[in-house]
């Protein structure tokens, strides 16, 4: 797939020159306004260079390529400027088109060209590195899911449910994904694994908890960020656990507000109060819960409920399935929390329980055959899991 370049102009011999020097190098987006370039930058997820005048009929090139360094921060920027500019307007025009290229009309095809292919190069690059990280972030976030689901699959439930909720919050509040917030909400819970699998139940669930185990059960947040103090790339998701305890007296980040409204619209979910009372208790309760959030969660219910589900029985459960709800046997047992991602090694396990007790499972799936970080990243329409630039 060739690389996209977005050219905003209302220069006709702009627009031809840019065709030539990229025919089979890139694909060319024109946009003659800011206003068809803003939708441009809203449709397209991703531009290698962004072309801009320095005037426009209807605003300023100098902002949008503001607004997308801010929102596209990998995209390479050329501003063209056609009359000359004082010193402090170069200085301007300098610092919003850096780290690349100020061209001045009359044009040169030669910088021009030069201009297109080096930003092409270094945008590639810079996405490629931030692919490498994703990778590793994905590899650290994986393994420590797997530490929450096996020590507390109860606490793994529930985090996989804040996460989803929480990402789908962040679209709706920002039009953005946070691999940051996703990472948070599947780990702030993780703490629970230095409280012992009692206490750590009792906790989940609501039950009311001795003196010292009270204590323990509220400084989860402190144990969780210990716990990942030695991982790398993970500073933010320490900072957004930390500011979830209840006791954080500074500003709180957008993101620990969302997962502090997520967690007890989870909680409440589970208890089975209906969204209505869920919705007039945390705007009752505007000190701890930020309103902006708690407004954000019907459109976020509603974006969850369009990605769909369907109840299958377990001789059809396939690979890569995730349950939509935990699985149960008899006597309320737990057997699978949901968020569990199938394998061939799983379905064989509760295949063979389901024989040996004589009884038929049924199991309810996402109607997406996906893992925990990718039903998120498909949620926030980020298919890379990269996050929103």
């Amino acid at each position: 797939m060739l690389p996209n370049v977005l050219c905003i102009t209302y220069d006709s011999n702009l627009l031809e020159a840019l065709h030539e020097i990229t025919a089979g190098l890139a694909t060319v987006f024109h946009a003659a306004t800011a206003r068809e370039a803003a939708q441009a930058l809203q449709e397209v997820p991703c531009f290698s260079v962004v072309i801009a005048e320095k005037v426009l009929p209807d605003g300023s090139g100098i902002t949008l390529l503001k607004e997308t360094r801010e929102r596209k921060a990998f995209a390479s920027r050329v501003l063209v400027v056609r009359k000359p500019c004082d010193p402090v307007d170069v200085e301007q025009c300098l610092r919003v088109a850096a780290p690349f290229r100020l061209i001045t009309v009359p044009l040169d095809v030669e910088l021009l060209r030069q201009a297109v292919t080096d930003g092409i190069v270094l945008h590639d690059q810079q996405l490629a590195a931030r692919r490498r990280e994703a990778e590793m972030r994905r590899g650290i976030f994986e393994a420590l899911q797997q530490v929450l689901a096996i020590a507390s699959p109860e606490a793994y439930s529930r985090a996989y449910e804040i996460s989803v909720l929480g990402m789908a919050l962040h679209y709706v509040l920002s039009g953005r994904s946070s691999w940051e917030l996703q990472t948070a909400a599947m780990l702030a819970d993780l703490g629970l694994v230095a409280l012992g699998p009692d206490i750590a139940r009792s906790a989940l669930a609501g039950q009311s908890l001795r003196a010292q185990h009270k204590e323990l059960a509220e400084r989860v947040p402190s144990f969780s960020t210990q716990i990942l103090a030695t991982m790398p790339h993970l500073a933010l998701v320490r900072k957004i656990i930390a500011q979830t305890d209840p006791t954080w007296e500074d500003e709180r980040l957008l993101e620990a507000h969302i997962i502090i409204v997520a967690s007890a619209a989870v909680t409440m979910q589970t208890h089975n109060y209906p969204r209505a009372q869920i919705l007039t208790y945390l705007r009752g309760k505007r000190r701890r819960y930020a309103q902006p959030v708690v407004d954000a969660l019907p459109t976020a219910w509603e974006q969850i409920r369009a990605m769909g589900s369907r109840a299958i029985s377990l001789v059809d459960a396939t690979a890569g399935l995730v349950l939509q709800e935990d699985l149960k046997g008899s006597g309320d047992l737990l057997l699978l929390p949901r968020g569990t991602v199938l394998s061939d090694e799983i379905i064989h396990r509760v295949r063979g329980w389901s024989r040996e007790k004589g009884e038929a499972l049924a199991i309810r799936v996402y109607a997406e055959d996906c893992s925990p970080a990718e039903m998120c990243a498909k949620l926030c329409h980020d298919p890379d899991g990269l996050g929103h630039d």
